[in-house]
């Protein structure tokens, strides 16, 4: 009995905001990591923008901060 309760205590809270955490499937263009939808309000920043390379957002946002995200569309490699 306990067990059933467990899991449907677990289930019910699966994805939900203050409950249990899910990770991405692997179709998603970041597989394996929590939706931004399922981490707490304030610990990331509103999204700034798209970018082609490093120097371009922090130009854009030099004082930027660790929990503010952007897209570097740059696909050179070194």
């Amino acid at each position: 009995m306990a067990s059933s309760i467990s899991y449907e205590f677990l289930q019910s809270i699966k994805g939900a905001p203050g409950g249990l955490a899910t990770l991405t499937p692997s179709t998603d263009p970041n597989p394996g990591t929590i939706p931004i939808a399922q981490l707490p309000a304030g610990i990331i920043s509103p999204f700034k923008g798209r970018f082609t390379d490093e120097t371009a957002l922090t130009t854009a946002y030099p004082t930027a901060h660790l929990a503010d995200y952007a897209y570097n569309t740059d696909t050179s490699s070194f």
